[in-house]
């Protein structure tokens, strides 16, 4: 019985279950984000985008730390005053 965690066969079910496990509390996350938060990013892509363009220049892959920093909560702001 003790080599059973060792089994390839069961080894790989669990990483798949780990796996869906991420991606549906990373979705869940997405879900809860307010819609202005999602509209801001996707103007800052599109202008990043457009400066890519202009330049004519290849966008590189994003590095470790950064992806690290993307997916980590935006911090509380303040509300603006109105």
């Amino acid at each position: 019985m003790p080599g059973v965690w060792r089994d390839q066969c069961v080894m790989s079910t669990l990483s798949i279950v780990v796996r869906v496990m991420f991606d549906l509390i990373s979705w869940c996350g997405l879900v809860l984000r307010p819609r202005k938060t999602l509209e801001g990013e996707v103007l800052s892509l599109r202008k990043q985008l457009a400066l890519y363009v202009e330049r004519g220049v290849k966008p590189r892959r994003i590095h470790v730390a950064t992806s690290g920093c993307r997916l980590a909560p935006p911090r509380p702001t303040k509300p603006s005053p109105s």
